[in-house]
């Protein structure tokens, strides 16, 4: 995953959060990824989460998670954070 945006050409009615991957929550069910042996690099948003956005449970193994913009991963404080 790679050169994903969110929220940077005000598109978005949620905000700018997870250029790559934005795991929210809905009806009080927190969201789950989990992702293998990828490169999620090079990524923005214009709030948080260039890379990862999670509001649930979060695993990245065997892989890379760097050089997204603003951060690489936002955690919302509801699941199991950021890798």
């Amino acid at each position: 995953m790679r050169s994903n945006e969110a929220g940077l050409r005000a598109a978005i009615p949620f905000g700018g959060v997870g250029g790559a991957i934005c795991n929210g929550a809905a009806n009080g069910s927190y969201g789950s990824v989990r992702v293998l042996r990828s490169v999620i690099t090079g990524n923005r948003a214009s709030v948080a989460g260039g890379g990862i956005a999670n509001g649930g449970t979060v695993v990245v193994k065997g892989g890379v998670l760097a050089g997204n913009s603003p951060d690489d991963c936002f955690d919302g404080g509801d699941g199991a954070g950021c890798p």
